[in-house]
């Protein structure tokens, strides 16, 4: 199960912090542990803010190697369409790389 207050809280922490800031790094690998479940995953990008998948989408390409399926590249795919001020074409990419 999915810790939504976790992610938020970081998601707002990563926010305020400076791009280029190593703490960042830390919460990005804190996301991945928190992604366990690929319908729960699904399920909670499907329910982000554009805040917040701009911030989780930097770890898009660990997840998509993490469940390497079909459905998360839709998924992510779905989130670009709804967000298209976030750049995820990268992470589009890589995780199709991984189901092919």
């Amino acid at each position: 199960m999915i810790n939504e207050k976790k992610l938020a809280d970081m998601v707002i922490r990563m926010d305020a912090m400076h791009p280029n800031d190593p703490a960042i790094e830390s919460c990005w690998q804190q996301m991945v542990d928190e992604f366990n479940d690929e319908q729960d995953t699904i399920n909670y990008l499907n329910s982000c803010s554009e805040k917040e998948i701009y911030w989780i989408s930097s770890v898009f390409d660990d997840l998509a190697y993490k469940f390497s399926s079909k459905t998360y590249v839709d998924c992510i795919k779905q989130l670009a369409k709804k967000f298209p001020k976030v750049d995820m074409a990268l992470e589009i990419k890589i995780a199709e790389s991984y189901i092919s």
